[in-house]
């Protein structure tokens, strides 16, 4: 009996042993899920980190290239407003001619609007005296250009707008303007494009720029668009070109119809054209406004815009210029000029007094003495630079 009893310790010892050691393996495998959890836990959320740093960086760098893009956009407009006011651009006039409701004809959607929009834009942002003509008859738009003929000068700019139908005849090669009067088979109304141009050359405007923004407006231009070059110095090629004669046309198309929506409440080429005076923020010549135009005009339909002086007009080479308000810089008087020249003047004396000997008298002698007399016998006190 003691032998069976000390039999069964052993075993009961042995069946011990044998379960702390499974709960020691089971708690080692216990601690090694939770090291695996941990360690997955930690490289989860290394990975996380690093993700959001990248993203940090990636919107950091995003914002600063927007930053640079901002300033490099508020230095343009900065340095575009650095025109000198010593250019003289004149007197600005308007005549906007916007039609859509036609007798005979189909009406249109934007012409009216447009014309409300251009004749707004014209007046508030860039200062132009502006005559609207809404749904306008021949007799109408011929009385405003005869108006315009015997009161105009020299020193005036004018821009005449005109958006609704136009027409080809393909057999004399003549584009017609449509008035609201203008007869589907009767000519009697149509208003001959040689007819403005007429009436254009009359006027005794320096500078007359035509926007079309009809059907077939493109009889109005020469058959390949001016190439204007940009001068270095700003002022010179402005004050050039506001000296010579211009007599151009912008023109929403070629010999082609044209899109009368699809704009938004304006037509494609209105809507372009309204942006790029909007976005204008000093002088903008007429053959920048268009370089600026036709391809967003080309991406919103299927018309090519087209741009060039009109013919048998007077052109002498000249450039409508569109001149925004505030655009112009003051510049100083003579008198003011000649105060900065001598101050500067005076204080290069001064600070050469402060350098060393070799250095003032290398100077001095480059001084032309009349004027270092003049200087230092009215006893100025370079202590006031």
């Amino acid at each position: 009996a003691e032998k069976a009893r000390r039999l069964a310790e052993e075993e009961n010892q042995l069946a011990e042993l044998a379960r702390l050691k499974a709960a020691e393996k089971e708690r080692k495998a216990e601690i090694a899920r939770l090291k695996a959890e941990e360690e997955e836990k930690q490289r989860a959320e290394l990975a996380r980190k690093k993700q959001a740093e990248l993203a940090r960086q990636k919107a950091e760098e995003k914002e600063r290239k927007a930053e640079l893009a901002r300033r490099k956009t508020e230095e343009a407009k900065q340095q575009a407003k650095l025109v000198s006011s010593s250019v003289h651009f004149g007197t600005y006039r308007a005549l906007v001619i916007g039609n859509d409701e036609y007798t005979d004809l189909p009406e249109l959607k934007n012409g009216v609007q447009d014309a409300k929009d251009m004749s707004l834009l014209l007046k508030d942002m860039y200062g132009f005296e502006v005559q609207t003509l809404l749904n306008a008859s021949r007799s109408e738009i011929i009385g405003a250009l005869s108006k315009l003929r015997a009161t105009l000068e020299y020193d005036h700019n004018l821009l005449i707008y005109y958006a609704g139908h136009g027409y080809l005849d393909a057999v004399t090669e003549e584009g017609y303007w449509l008035p609201v009067d203008a007869g589907e088979d009767d000519p009697s109304n149509w208003l001959p494009v040689s007819t403005i141009t007429n009436m254009v050359k009359a006027i005794s405007a320096k500078h007359v720029m035509i926007v079309a923004d009809s059907c077939y407006s493109g009889t109005l231009v020469r058959s390949a668009p001016a190439k204007l070059l940009t001068a270095k110095e700003r002022d010179v090629w402005l004050q050039r070109m506001a000296k010579k004669r211009s007599r151009t046309a912008m023109v929403s198309g070629g010999l082609e119809p044209v899109l009368d929506g699809g704009g938004g409440k304006n037509s494609p080429f209105a809507k372009a054209l309204m942006d790029v005076l909007r976005d204008n923020q000093s002088v903008m010549e007429g053959h920048a406004v268009y370089e600026a135009l036709k391809r967003p005009v080309a991406l919103a339909s299927s018309q090519t815009p087209e741009y060039s002086d009109i013919r048998r007009a007077g052109h002498d080479g000249g450039e409508f210029l569109f001149v925004r308000r505030g655009g112009v810089k003051a510049q100083a008087s003579t008198s003011e000029q000649s105060d900065i020249a001598s101050k500067s003047f005076k204080q290069k004396i001064c600070e050469s007094s402060k350098q060393t000997t070799g250095a003032q008298a290398t100077f001095m002698q480059s001084l032309n003495q009349s004027e270092l007399t003049k200087f230092l016998d009215a006893g100025q006190d370079c202590t006031i630079f």
